[in-house]
């Protein structure tokens, strides 16, 4: 099933993408587009506008089975090996390291294709992806997220109104996030301390997470990156991190849906964890290594 959002809608999205969070778009810009072909309804009025500015649109069609178009999609990570993994070709470091400014497009028709892999293939892609990484985040990028069946069940929303919630955040004067997010900003900026209420469902307690933000930078983001936007960010002193929170929101990573998680740090590092879905996926994250628990 795919979303039905108006050609008005797409061009107001796609202006603000090109326009706003990439500055602009010269005759000399060579823009690599990326999503799956699920997303083609915005891909294909981002390609038109680029090419009526007089630039070069590099179309990158995803494979289903591929988060996040890395160098390699989830197969390689069920059938191949490590020594695979290396043999990136040439041609797609130069593809990347050829685009001026790039456009990731976020929408997967379906996430269970990512999953399924051996973890030390799948820690192998990210680490054979890590250079191709590093050229796009040295270039001007954008991130936005397009609506599908896939994502929307993921959030156990119809896709109607996961749409709905998606295209009316992309529509929205960008520039607008400057004042609203100002006193959040001033707050966070005044502040040496944050506490994180929450409440264990199956208890009923309340746990309590606090760390130390003072002197850090904080950071307000008004769709220049990912598109929409709306945080303020920074982050905490990692030693000062104490307490216990539970998590509700699903996250979902490599195919996996993690949700119902419970933390209890000390000193920064995570001592205790469940999850009441996704419990082995949430242990392989934390127990990758000692850097991990922190």
């Amino acid at each position: 099933m795919n979303s039905n959002i108006s050609s008005k809608d797409l061009q107001i999205w796609a202006g603000y993408l090109l326009n706003y969070s990439l500055g602009g778009i010269s005759k000399d810009d060579v823009v690599m587009i990326k999503g799956e072909h699920i997303c083609w309804p915005l891909m294909s009025v981002l390609q038109d506008e680029i090419f009526k500015a007089g630039a070069i649109a590099d179309m990158n069609i995803v494979a289903p089975d591929n988060d996040r178009g890395k160098v390699w999609g989830a197969s390689i990570a069920r059938h191949g090996s490590i020594e695979q993994t290396k043999r990136v070709p040439e041609w797609h470091i130069k593809r990347y390291g050829s685009m001026t400014k790039y456009i990731e497009i976020l929408g997967a028709e379906n996430p269970d294709l990512f999953g399924g892999v051996d973890e030390q293939l799948a820690q192998a892609v990210m680490k054979a992806d890590e250079p191709i990484k590093n050229i796009r985040l040295n270039k001007p990028w954008v991130l936005t997220l397009f609506p599908t069946q896939g994502f929307a069940d993921l959030e156990n929303m119809s896709l109607e109104d996961y749409s709905r919630v998606i295209v009316s955040a992309s529509t929205v004067d960008p520039q607008l996030l400057e004042e609203v997010e100002e006193d959040i900003y001033r707050l966070m900026d005044k502040s040496d301390n944050i506490k994180i209420l929450t409440e264990h469902p199956k208890t009923g307690k309340e746990l309590t997470l606090k760390m130390n933000i003072g002197g850090r930078n904080i950071v307000k983001c008004t769709g220049k990156r990912n598109f929409p936007d709306g945080e303020v960010f920074t982050s905490p002193d990692a030693n000062t991190v104490e307490g216990e929170i539970y998590v509700d929101l699903p996250v979902f990573q490599g195919g996996t849906t993690i949700q119902g998680i419970y933390l209890k740090f000390k000193g920064g590092v995570i001592k205790e964890y469940t999850a009441e879905k996704g419990s082995d996926a949430l242990k392989k994250i934390i127990e990758t290594d000692a850097g991990s628990h922190r």
